[in-house]
């Protein structure tokens, strides 16, 4: 009868004991996978921010370099205009030039 309780007890106790490190090892998991969700959520909100950064970044990127075609459609334009004003300069000093050849020549 004390044998039999005895190992009563100590079955209760391993009972206890094994109910005690599962609750242990649960909760243990838990705050794992809180720690973890919390250190996701910050690399989460630390990308969205890279991305917004890198989108404001492209933008600006991509307003400079309109902005530097147009100013080198520009100047394209303005070289072609000055071309064209030095060709009818020679043209006109050429004429000018053979009327003046023939008048003294």
């Amino acid at each position: 009868m004390i044998l039999r309780e005895e190992r009563e007890r100590a079955a209760t106790d391993r009972q206890n004991l094994i109910s005690q490190i599962a609750a242990l090892v649960n909760t243990t998991a838990e705050d794992q996978d809180k720690r973890l969700t919390k250190r996701v959520q910050l690399v989460q909100g630390e990308i969205l921010s890279a991305k917004e950064e890198l989108d404001e970044a492209t933008e600006q990127y991509n307003a400079g370099m309109d902005q530097w075609s147009r100013g080198e459609e520009k100047f394209i334009n303005e070289l072609v205009i000055s071309q064209d004003s030095l060709k009818k300069i020679l043209v006109q000093d050429w004429q000018v030039s053979a009327v003046l050849r023939s008048i003294g020549g």
